[in-house]
């Protein structure tokens, strides 16, 4: 599939920060995923739970660490009871328990983490392998206030404690709320790196599996581990459901969430900002569409990239926009002739020579070519919209490597 413009402004190449380093090696983010108040997120579990969360890692290493938060909590939040092994079956609520370790914090069996906070574990002597399955273990005395959503059947609950490391948990039941858990840091080598993909459900689950191994991130993550220079590298996937760039909708506006949700990540080299079309789209259940309103909306759009590639920039952290999906006749909002100039006019900006670092033009691949404006139908998952699992793979399959970074020097 041919991809013309598809790589604008790539050769902006900006080289990757420099990055603190502790004989050869530091932390990147292996896993991670974006917090939402619980009062927005149906059918999280309640107090006194044990959780076992089945995390998918991008990159390997030799240890982990965890990273609990209560960012939109009114109150203390406590959690014990930590345990992290390797899941041999994703999907299953299962554990090899030969690998299970105690996770600590500042050598204590608990932590409890103030409202507003997030909070990291001590290292934990786990090796993981990039692309393999972790399991976290936890007990929460109370209902979390902070939650996330994950891939269905990637989180297993139980009432009450659970003691030892048993190989599934007794009376475990399976669903995609995740409290408190939002990230899993890898110790990498000196060649290691972070890239995050900022973005709303396209990102965050799109019509990949169950499990979420198809989603584009991982997909790019697969192609990432066989490229000189960069198999050490890791991508997150920050997508939240229904996101958008400049309003707060399920969960924060990405203006709103990126400082906490994108560059407080370890090993931060590029950002990869995938959003926008919910901006578009959902104008017309808010207010009437005139001119006025489309033209507030675009602009909107258009300051929320401004204002997170300045902040990038300021951390020395490189910024790649993604253009927008065509939508055309989606029934989950409008996605009229107008709707389809309104995106012309933000994909413009993000093409734009000055902007992003970099661009990755994707509206080319997954455009009918019969019918601008539309998905192919090849790729559609049936809703105008979402990319299917094979559209997901063609997604992570049309990224070209070069806008995310230089590979570090002496890498190989």
């Amino acid at each position: 599939m041919k991809l013309g413009g598809m790589v604008a402004g790539a050769l902006l190449m900006a080289t990757v920060p420099a990055l603190a380093q502790d004989g050869g090696q530091q932390w990147i983010a292996g896993w991670t995923r974006p917090m939402m108040a619980a009062s927005e997120v149906r059918n999280g579990p309640g107090p006194d739970t044990t959780v076992r969360a089945q995390v998918l890692v991008t990159a390997g290493g030799p240890q982990i660490r965890l990273r609990f938060s209560n960012a939109f909590g009114t109150g203390p939040l406590l959690v014990h009871q930590v345990r992290a092994a390797i899941a041999p079956e994703p999907g299953r609520d299962l554990i090899d328990p030969a690998t299970a370790r105690p996770v600590t914090f500042n050598g204590a069996a608990f932590v409890q983490i103030p409202p507003g906070a997030d909070y990291l574990s001590d290292p934990v002597p786990l090796p993981v392998s990039a692309g393999g399955t972790v399991a976290i273990t936890y007990h929460l005395p109370q209902a979390a206030e902070t939650i996330s959503s994950v891939p269905q059947n990637m989180v297993f609950t139980t009432f009450g404690t659970v003691a030892g490391d048993p190989a599934t948990l007794p009376a475990s039941t399976p669903g995609d709320r995740l409290p408190v858990l939002s990230g899993v840091h890898v110790e990498g080598g000196r060649c290691a790196r972070t890239i995050a993909a900022i973005g709303d459900s396209i990102t965050a689950h799109g019509g990949g599996t169950l499990t979420g191994t198809d989603r584009w991130t991982e997909v790019l993550a697969t192609r990432l581990r066989a490229q000189p220079g960069m198999a050490g590298w890791s991508i997150v996937n920050l997508g939240i459901s229904g996101g958008r760039v400049a309003k707060h909708d399920t969960g924060q506006a990405a203006t709103a969430r990126f400082e906490r949700d994108v560059l407080s990540q370890p090993g931060l080299a590029t950002v990869l900002v995938f959003e926008g079309v919910n901006d578009i789209g959902k104008l017309s259940r808010e207010e009437a569409v005139t001119r006025e309103s489309r033209t507030r909306t675009v602009a909107a759009i258009i300051e929320g990239y401004r204002q997170m590639i300045a902040r990038a920039h300021d951390r020395g952290v490189r910024i790649v926009g993604i253009t927008i999906l065509p939508f055309r006749d989606t029934r989950t909002y409008r996605s009229d002739t107008l709707a389809e100039e309104d995106r012309q006019a933000v994909n413009a900006w993000i093409r734009a020579p000055g902007h992003f670092d970099a661009v990755i033009d994707l509206d080319p691949a997954l455009t009918d070519p019969a019918r601008p404006g539309y998905l192919l139908p090849s790729v559609d998952r049936g809703d105008g919209l979402h990319p299917s699992p094979t559209g997901q793979a063609v997604l992570g399959q049309a990224i070209p490597l070069a806008p995310l970074g230089a590979p570090v020097p002496g890498c190989s």
